[in-house]
């Protein structure tokens, strides 16, 4: 279930508080949602050079990424107009 869908049925405190971190394949998953055309590698590679403001990534062997869903649910709500806790 994408952090889009839980938030018509819960508030965004309830999201965060279940899932305070997404993957790459959620976050992924949630912005096609929304219409954005993207893939997995482009998202790390977005999240490595700081193109998103609720991640953070870093280069080891792959690329690791920390993607965080408070601030992601504002960007949505900033980019989408979305409410929260529907």
């Amino acid at each position: 279930m994408t952090v889009t869908e839980m938030l018509k049925s819960k508030t965004a405190e309830e999201v965060i508080k279940e899932k305070p971190v997404l993957t790459v394949t959620e976050l992924c998953a949630d912005l096609r949602c929304h219409g954005v055309r993207t893939s997995e590698m482009k998202v790390r590679a977005m999240i490595r050079h700081g193109q998103y403001p609720f991640a953070r990534g870093y280069k080891e062997k792959t690329t690791q990424c920390e993607i965080y869903t408070k601030p992601y649910i504002e960007y949505l709500d900033k980019m989408f107009g979305l409410e929260k806790g529907a």
